[in-house]
């Protein structure tokens, strides 16, 4: 029996620069059919341009909990030390956690998830981390996140996406096996010379 992989939009709500190199884009897309929030860090270097590991994927309806947990922690900034503003069940072996905490002596915000165990559990891969600066521009795109119309549809196959948010650079090619067509410009990989 033959399948057909069947694509779905994703939409871009905003993104901030925390470096030359790295983006931290919020978007909504579609995922084992639900529609998802995300934040996730995403990489421009001369060799690649794409998404990586640091990010989140929550249910839209956390955002409201989400933007308080973060303004209770703004209010708090010049005290801010490790302390949980919000933990929500995911799923039966994960919640959601917001926490701030002290790493290498500075103070970040940890959008994470947290494995449920008999004894303990702990934190789990799945995450994203910002200093804590960072908070009002993290509340601002939340807020401007919370506030956006979803948008998101089933596309058939063979139709491809634009993500603008990638940079364009003449010596990349998107021309990357396994990936599909609507994903290959986050890819990109540095073309090699055939002399």
């Amino acid at each position: 029996m033959k399948s057909t992989t069947r694509e779905f939009d994703t939409q871009v709500v905003a993104s901030f620069n925390v470096s030359k190199t790295t983006e931290v884009v919020f978007y909504y897309d579609f995922f084992k059919g639900k529609v998802w929030a995300n934040i996730r860090k995403f990489l421009k270097s001369e060799k690649y341009i794409g998404p990586t590991g640091d990010g989140i994927k929550f249910e839209p309806g956390l955002l409201p909990d989400v933007i308080g947990a973060l303004e209770k922690a703004n209010h708090q900034f010049d005290s801010l030390s490790d302390e949980e503003f919000l933990r929500v069940p995911k799923n039966k072996s994960r919640d959601f956690v917001v926490h701030a905490s002290t790493f290498k002596g500075t103070v970040g915000i940890d959008l994470r998830e947290w494995f449920k165990a008999k004894e303990g559990g702990g934190w789990a891969p799945q995450g994203i981390r910002f200093r804590a600066e960072y908070l009002p521009e993290l509340i601002e795109f939340l807020k401007k996140m919370a506030s956006t119309k979803i948008e998101l549809r089933e596309l058939g196959p063979q139709t491809s996406l634009d993500f603008s948010l990638c940079a364009t650079n003449e010596n990349l090619s998107s021309d990357v096996k396994g990936v599909p067509e609507r994903l290959k410009g986050l890819f990109a990989v540095e073309e090699e010379d055939d002399n």
